[in-house]
C-alpha cells in the first residue's frame, strides 16, 4: 500500500477539549488538549477556530456531513448538543441545504475502554435536542 500522507489525525471536538488520534508513519497515538493550549498548537498545527474555520470553508466548496460521537461523561449533556447544534444550524452547503449531523453511539475500543457504551436512549433523546435547530439528524451505532 502506499502511503500518501505521512501524518493523518482525527479530531473529536468537544466544549473544553479536544481528543486526537493520530497516526505518523504507521504508529497510532492518543492525545487530549483543552481547546486552546500550546500543546495543540505544537502537536496538530492548529486549535478549535482552526477546525471550525475549515469546517465553515468547506461547506462553500463541497457536501459536508459532521458526526458527533457521544461519549458517556465528556459530551453527553443536551447543554453541548444544543450549543454544537446551533453553531452547525449556520452552516449550509453549496446547494443552500443545512449541513446533516449524525450523532453516533460510543462503543469502548482500545485506548478508551475506561466507560461503558452510549446508552441507546442517550443518543436518540440527543439527536431530539440536535433536532430543535437542525433539518437533518441522524443517528448511528445504535
Amino acid at each position: 500500500m502506499e502511503i500518501v500522507y505521512e501524518r493523518v489525525c482525527g479530531l473529536d471536538i468537544h466544549k473544553d477539549m479536544i481528543a486526537a488520534c493520530m497516526i505518523k508513519k504507521g504508529r497510532r497515538e492518543h492525545m487530549q488538549f483543552g481547546t486552546m493550549t500550546d500543546e495543540l498548537l505544537k502537536v496538530l498545527g492548529g486549535n478549535l477556530r482552526q477546525v471550525t474555520g475549515f469546517i465553515e470553508s468547506a461547506v462553500k466548496t463541497c457536501h459536508v456531513e459532521l458526526t458527533t460521537l457521544i461519549v458517556p461523561g465528556e459530551n453527553d449533556s443536551e447543554e453541548e448538543v444544543r450549543e454544537l447544534s446551533g453553531w452547525v444550524s449556520g452552516l449550509k452547503n453549496p446547494d443552500g441545504e443545512s449541513v446533516p449531523l449524525h450523532v453516533s453511539r460510543f462503543f469502548p475500543r482500545f485506548h478508551m475502554m475506561d466507560r461503558s457504551a452510549t446508552c441507546v436512549k442517550t443518543v436518540y433523546r440527543l439527536a431530539d435536542v440536535a433536532r430543535e435547530k437542525l433539518k437533518y439528524v441522524y443517528t448511528g451505532n445504535c
